[in-house]
């Protein structure tokens, strides 16, 4: 049976009153419509879909002056490229995840001595969620660790979940004396370049947040962060992360800890991603996401080879409806592809 794409151009009625196109291949056409009601009923200034299912455009769909490479603050969704940029250390063998942070930054004693950078990237360190300095870009970043060093835990290492960006601040730090250069230096050096993404971004700022924050990028420069990982670390021939270390990323690093419960239901957490849908039988991830505050939802379909970016600007709260609706039809018409594909 032969695909066809469906290009459809209408205009949105009520406040927002904008243009919406989307060139889908029928099984995606439905989450596509999903996130044009969506921009209409919450009356928002547009949003941007795109999909690949195994390295193919399914889906791309935008509404109003959004499209792939408009920028968008990922908030959240910056934990997964961080997580990701440090792992690329660890394939190095410039450190190792289970080092721990006192050998390479000395202030961290007593109780947080035994921390390590995979509690760090895990949320599983007992540090506190924020700390002051993370909103002070021009400090130092060593200065902004050792304020969080200072800070009283919140739970023994390795015993608590706590979700927050202190531990990834720390995290930043730990790789900046590991590679002997400067955050942006290393973001730049050992993923951006690499894989061509030329809006996506810290700022150029002594102290980042690798958490949240001011990061920003656009859907198409996530959408190729995501091939590479649904990739198994390949990008155009050359090999950006391990297998090894992309399998580890969507591991369960949150097993046998207390406090995983969120608003949006018990989620286990890998490096960097959440795993919200899990093979019972496996326990491997079906799906992750990192979601962002700010609406920005991006997504892997590991066993799918699919890969998604729900680009919004609005409150995660009044966006995650929609996006759980649009995971769930693109899931579908995954689904539908491959079974046409099999009955070819």
């Amino acid at each position: 049976m032969r695909r066809v794409l469906l290009l459809v151009s209408v205009g949105l009625t009520g406040a927002s009153n904008l243009t919406a196109q989307a060139r889908c291949d029928p099984a995606f056409q439905a989450a596509a419509d999903t996130v044009r009601r969506m921009v209409a009923g919450l009356e928002l200034d547009g949003a941007g879909l795109m999909i690949r299912v195994k390295g193919r455009s399914v889906c791309d769909a935008y509404v109003g002056a959004f499209g792939p490479e408009t920028m968008f603050p990922v908030v959240s969704g910056a934990k997964w490229i961080s997580a990701a940029t440090i792992l690329t250390l660890v394939d190095d063998g410039k450190l190792r995840l289970d080092d721990s942070v006192s050998r390479w930054l000395p202030y961290f004693k007593g109780d947080k001595k035994s921390i390590t950078v995979r509690q760090l990237l895990s949320h599983t360190s007992g540090l506190t969620g924020h700390v002051a300095c993370m909103f002070q870009p021009q400090l130092p970043m060593d200065e902004c660790a050792r304020q969080i060093a200072d800070a009283k835990l919140v739970a023994k290492p390795g015993t608590k979940f706590v979700y927050g960006g202190a531990a990834y601040t720390v995290a930043g730090r730990v790789a900046e004396v590991a590679a002997g250069m400067s955050w942006a230096q290393i973001f730049a050096t050992r993923l951006a370049r690499p894989l061509g993404l030329e809006h996506t971004g810290y700022g150029v700022i002594p102290n980042p947040m690798l958490s949240e924050g001011d990061v920003y990028s656009s859907a198409a420069d996530y959408l190729t962060f995501l091939q590479m990982i649904v990739d198994r670390g390949m990008h155009g021939g050359q090999r950006i992360l391990s297998e090894a270390a992309v399998e580890e990323m969507m591991r369960d690093q949150t097993t046998g800890v207390t406090g995983r419960m969120t608003p949006r239901g018990d989620r286990s957490y890998g490096l960097g991603c959440w795993r919200d849908l899990i093979d019972s039988s496996t326990g491997r991830a079906l799906l992750v996401t990192s979601p962002g505050a700010g609406g920005f939802v991006p997504w892997v379909a590991p066993t799918q080879g699919m890969i998604g970016v729900l680009a919004v600007a609005d409150k995660i709260d009044r966006v995650w409806p929609t996006a759980l609706a649009v995971l769930e039809l693109a899931r579908k018409g995954a689904a539908t592809l491959d079974s046409a594909t099999t009955a070819r």
